[in-house]
């Protein structure tokens, strides 16, 4: 499929990113000027090395940030870049690092040309870049200026790595293309994303295409990311798949699974083998950086090395690009269920092993994934670990985390434990030269940010990125002498030129309060062959400067003898026997991941989500215009981001909501909030486009994504300006335990008894979880009623099984109300009429002036309305609301 054909934002094609070739000569570094998005390119012109002014960018806050900066394409003559001009914006400024730029390596970063116009407000812009060292990643920040103020730098995308030992930060997101999860993942700003889109069975993604997901996705390469795919080489789907040539459907399947349609695959047959080498390059061909071949065990292991070297030499002859290939399976690390680490030996065709982090349970040896017994973090499985990546090395090994799903665990079963258990996990993996990978846990309801870990995992990715260095041509060591002076404390060392690496990692953790001892005023004494140049501690169990320590240490006898202050989880030692050691800390940022609202009605709720980039805990203390939790004037907000507006609209008519991290209070982050007044009925919903995402769609004004779910956008249809919801991808399914379904709402709180209409088409078929007819209620278009917050409200679900629905959601927890009552799925093209009727302790369902289901009891007497899908894509017209 034609990647650049699909849909996209100005010259933003799906994953087109390519490695600069590795020929190139550098050559002073070149820009063209601005041009609007699709025009052609002009000619380059040298940056010249201009000294920073006093006036510069980081110095200033007034004006307006761009957000959106991205690495559009990447060719041996150089990068494009592109944003949107912000509104009063008159110039910016562009300059390029060899690591993150932020505002505290802002005034260091090279001035790529000076202050440059930066074009009409709201157009897509383009750069050209030419002239950059192909070996060396590139980040990009620019800066605005407004005739008085410089602006903040943008974000900061970079040049893909262009080998796997650039990559710092893994990231395991099986579902990274749904709206919520990319902004997440945005977040912790990875390098690669292993498994970012998978194909569970069959070839419907690489059929369809899927020009959403493609897009979601393609922002997380204009970031920087190497993105990977997935097939599955245990099941497929004979009946329903693309077949490659020569395929025998009866040769590669194996017993069917369940009724569905799907087989074992018996994957070490000729079939069976073309089949998952077509599936590979098919999925290349769509752009993606690697393939994962998923639980790949076959009788005859020989099979998987040809097959991979035929993947490597297609993709380098057809589209002159290096693949990753990865194997979850024995062959390629996993060793499940074992997970005894030691059958692998860097000899396997795989570029990188990956396996589940091996923890343990309370009583047993081995954990099932069944097991519901407590975590046990006492035990020390660093020497495990080290022996299989030694075995491997230089290639890298990953080892995921936070994998668990309501019916399948590979974690603690007590969520309690999590916070603990990934911190553990990290510092046993890293102290073993391994690379941590979490996002798993993105995948399904039961996700790292609600069970409160994924600060964890930012802070470890800052960490991870911080202190990149040491983990680059490392050696397993025994020094003559490793010691601790204290009980329960695990010693790993490294030698790479130039220093020594000592990974201190506490495992004195109480099993009966599941907590961790924090140990004080330890010593650690190595042996090195010279006295060292400096000695280093780093660490990612604090925040700021304290990441970053000068220990106390003697040298005698060929012994360095390093005092540890205070252990909590993990410290690092680097002894630097050349020189010293001094990363740079990237500073710690609050953000809101999620678009918020622009406004909300007076007495209205909403909940707001704000989380540390940095820190052991996503705690945030919140205020009102300066005032702890607000007040009645300007509204409250409760500890968990809940804030409530006032009864009336405050002097000024908006307020600013503050989220200061718990751990840094300094380290602030703010949404400023127009308060209207309350809405009355009838409602005419009039349509019109209001903030722009990170996709650079228009968010319908006056309504709200409920905490990230859905990518939304307001489009043209026949009669006028229709709400679409773009991502097919976004939904639920196998039973509410894998995903969210998008979810927009509007109106007003207090709302009590209407008549909700809306005309619903959907623009493409939906997808259905395996094909399987068991899951078809798990696709579907519907409404919300009674939407009082974003725990509590009413869902009537118009579900592909040719079934209506209904649902509760009742301080965050799911049921069904009832049982189902026929009704059509509509059909593509065609327009359904959805009336609500909400009286009393009644909702009733009207599709097309038909009456569908009414359903009494209802418990919730007031809220407004919502839209929502799970794995179909549709457009919302005709909206209104009027008294019942």
């Amino acid at each position: 499929m034609d990647a650049s054909a699909q849909p996209g934002i100005g010259r933003r094609r799906f994953l087109t990113i390519a490695v600069v070739g590795a020929g190139a000569v550098a050559v002073p570094v070149g820009v063209a000027e601005a041009r609007p998005a699709g025009a052609e390119p002009a000619g380059a012109e040298p940056a010249g090395a201009q000294p920073a002014r006093s006036g510069s960018p980081a110095a200033g806050r007034s004006a307006a940030t761009v957000t959106d900066l991205a690495v559009e394409s990447v060719t041996s003559a150089g990068i494009t870049l592109s944003w949107t001009a912000p509104a009063g914006a008159l110039r910016y400024e562009l300059r390029s690092a060899d690591r993150p730029i932020d505002a505290s390596t802002w005034p260091t970063a090279r001035r790529l040309g000076g202050p440059r116009p930066i074009g009409s407000a709201g157009a897509g812009h383009q750069l050209d870049v030419s002239g950059l060292d192909p070996d060396t990643r590139h980040w990009f920040a620019l800066a605005t200026y407004d005739g008085r103020h410089w602006s903040a730098p943008s974000n900061a995308p970079a040049t893909p790595p262009s080998r796997l030992d650039q990559v710092e930060v893994w990231l395991f997101e099986q579902n990274a293309s749904d709206a919520r999860n990319r902004r997440l993942t945005r977040v912790i700003a990875p390098d690669f994303v292993h498994r970012s889109a998978y194909e569970w069975v069959g070839t419907e993604y690489e059929d369809r295409g899927f020009p959403a997901v493609r897009q979601s996705l393609v922002r997380l390469a204009q970031d920087g990311a190497l993105l990977g795919a997935g097939v599955s080489a245990s099941y497929w789907e004979p009946d329903l798949e693309t077949l490659a040539p020569g395929v025998d459907p009866a040769e590669a399947s194996g017993d069917p699974l369940g009724n569905g349609p799907v087989y074992h695959l018996i994957s070490d047959t000729p079939s069976a083998v073309r089949q998952l080498v077509f599936k590979a390059e098919r999925q290349i061909a769509a752009g993606f950086d690697g393939v994962e071949f998923d639980e790949w065990y076959p009788t005859d292991t020989s099979v998987i090395a040809p097959a991979m070297r035929a993947i490597r030499q297609r993709a380098r002859q057809t589209h002159g690009r290096t693949v990753y290939l990865s194997a979850n399976s024995t062959y390629g690390g996993a060793d499940f269920p074992a997970l005894d680490g030691d059958t692998n030996t860097g000899a396997e065709a795989v570029d990188y092993y990956l396996r589940n982090y091996p923890f343990r349970l309370q009583g047993l040896d081995v954990p099932a994934a069944e097991s519901t017994a407590p975590f046990d973090g006492t035990a020390n499985l660093i020497p495990q670990l080290r022996s299989a990546i030694a075995k491997v090395a230089p290639k890298p090994f990953v080892f995921f985390v936070d994998y668990a799903t309501p019916t399948i665990f590979w974690g603690p079963h007590d969520f309690g434990s999590w916070p603990a258990f990934v911190r553990i996990a990290s510092a046993q993996i890293l102290a073993a030269g391994g690379f941590p990978a979490a996002g798993r846990s993105m995948y399904n309801v039961l996700d790292g940010l609600v069970r409160g870990v994924f600060t964890l995992e930012s802070n470890l990715a800052a960490f991870q990125r911080d202190t990149h260095e040491l983990r680059r041509e490392l050696r397993v060591i025994t020094p003559t002498t490793l010691e601790v002076s204290a009980p329960n404390v695990h010693l790993s060392a490294f030698d790479q030129p130039g220093r020594r690496i000592v990974h201190v990692v506490n495992g004195d953790f109480d099993n009966d309060t599941g907590s961790m001892r924090t140990q004080t005023d330890l010593t650690v004494t190595v042996s090195t062959d010279r006295r060292p140049a400096g000695v280093t501690l780093v660490t990612p169990d604090t925040v700021g400067p304290s990441r970053r320590q000068a220990p106390s240490w003697q040298y005698a006898s060929g012994r360095v003898t390093v005092r540890v202050p205070r252990l909590e989880y993990h410290d690092v030692l680097v002894i630097g026997l050349d020189r010293p050691y001094r990363p740079h800390l990237t500073p710690s940022r609050v953000v809101f991941p999620f678009p918020g609202p622009s406004s909300v009605p007076a007495g209205n709720s909403v909940h707001l989500v704000a989380v540390p980039t940095q820190g052991t805990g996503r705690q945030v203390r919140w205020s009102v215009d300066g005032r702890p939790g607000g007040d009645s004037r300007v509204g409250t907000v409760t500890a968990d981001g809940t804030y409530t507006a006032p009864a009336r609209v405050p002097a000024g008519g908006s307020v600013t909501i503050t989220a200061a991290s718990a751990a840094e209070p300094d380290v602030t982050a703010a949404v400023e909030v127009a308060i209207s007044d309350p809405v009355r009925l009838p409602w005419t919903a009039p349509i019109r486009a209001g903030a722009t995402t990170d996709l650079g769609h228009r968010l319908p004004a006056g309504w709200r994504i409920v905490e990230g779910r859905g990518d939304w956008d307001v489009t043209d249809g026949a009669h006028g300006p229709v709400i679409a919801n773009t991502n097919l991808s976004e939904g639920e399914s196998q039973g509410d335990t894998i995903g969210e379904p998008a979810l927009l709402v509007a109106g007003d709180q207090t709302w009590a008894d209407y008549r909700f209409t809306v005309t619903v088409s959907p623009t493409v078929a939906p997808v259905v979880w395996y094909s399987d007819p068991s899951y078809r209620q798990d696709t579907f278009v519907g409404v919300v009623a009674r939407f009082q917050d974003d725990a509590n409200y009413y869902e009537y679900r118009l579900c592909a099984d040719g079934n209506a629905r209904l649902f509760t959601k009742h301080d965050g927890t799911l049921t069904q109300v009832g049982a189902a009552a026929p009704a059509p799925f509509p059909q593509v093209g065609a327009a359904t009429t959805f009336l609500v009727h909400a009286a009393a302790d009644v909702l009733e369902l009207w599709l097309d002036g038909t009456l569908v289901r009414r359903d009494s009891g209802i418990a919730l007497r007031r809220g407004g309305i919502g839209l929502v899908s799970s794995l179909t894509q549709n457009t919302f017209g005709s909206i209104r609301v009027d008294p019942a």
